[in-house]
């Protein structure tokens, strides 16, 4: 579902795709104030709350995982004061700050670009000990060997044949890879270098980030299956007004949705059992190898 400002031109209002993106969110052509539900594209499904900004799209960082019951569901209230709730079902499913988990501006912050780590700045905790010998008896051989017991056959001629080669058995001796040194702490050691910071002349704090001129509500989908419903839409700046709403159409609608839902099920099951039989019959009753 959109919010969407004043002058939208409804009929550009579709999932046009201009170039094809695995990013679901590529599809929508025309600009939106919010844009509020669920995202079921593929592998990435989440309960989408964007918010646009400046002309950009702004996501909210969390990610809400959404039923996939085909039931009826979802609210979001935008309060004042910058926070915000998603609710599912009337429950809390997350809350917080606008400022906080939307990324509205860029960081207050940056690394002064003035300023580069030092060639000579030692990070490293530990080095080799340069004491560290390798001791006499230390062998670097190979984990596998020749087997002396594999000569070539008796026909084997090595000038029509070529050279013999014998099959590889495990080094009898016992196996040592090569020898690391043991390490000891970097005596010039600076430790983690931090890039020093100044305030981002880019950054300016909107404490009205969530302040929109809205005319239209639009319900932009991309949908590869039929049956989709849409009812008992509200947008109010009430709470207590939306709750009582809520209790009065989508509570009290749920146990025949549910109903209905098993019932269609039931339907399903009931199809697929006839077909299973009639394809049976055909066959005689006999699985075909």
């Amino acid at each position: 579902m959109q919010i969407l400002p004043p002058g939208i031109d409804a009929r550009k209002f579709n999932g046009h795709v201009p170039s094809l993106s695995h990013n679901c969110l590529n599809v929508y052509h025309q600009p939106y104030n919010i844009m509020f539900g669920p995202d079921i594209c593929g592998p990435n499904q989440k309960v989408h709350v964007i918010m646009n900004y400046k002309g950009k799209n702004r996501l909210m960082k969390a990610a809400i995982q959404p039923p996939l019951d085909q039931l009826s569901r979802e609210c979001a209230i935008l309060e004042l004061y910058s926070t915000y709730n998603v609710l599912i079902d009337i429950e809390l499913e997350i809350n917080g700050s606008l400022f906080e988990d939307f990324d509205f501006f860029p960081p207050k912050e940056i690394p002064d670009p003035k300023i580069k780590k030092p060639e000579d700045w030692d990070e490293r905790e530990t080095i080799p000990d340069a004491t560290d010998k390798m001791p006499g008896d230390w062998e670097n051989g190979p984990e596998e060997t020749p087997d002396p017991d594999d000569p070539p056959p008796s026909y084997w001629d090595k000038a029509v044949d070529g050279e013999w080669y014998r099959s590889l058995v495990p080094e009898p001796a016992p196996h040592q890879t090569s020898l690391e040194h043991q390490q000891i702490p970097n005596p010039k050691y600076n430790g983690k270098w931090v890039h020093p910071e100044i305030d981002n002349p880019e950054y300016v704090f909107d404490t009205d980030v969530y302040v929109y001129t809205s005319a239209h509500v639009g319900l932009d989908l991309w949908r590869v299956t039929s049956g989709s419903l849409f009812d008992d839409i509200l947008f109010t700046d009430d709470v207590d007004e939306a709750k009582a709403y809520a209790l009065e159409t989508f509570v009290k609608g749920q146990v025949p949705e549910w109903k209905a839902k098993e019932r269609l099920e039931e339907a399903d099951r009931e199809r697929i059992r006839k077909q299973k039989e009639a394809a049976e019959g055909k066959s005689g009753g006999h699985e075909e190898l």
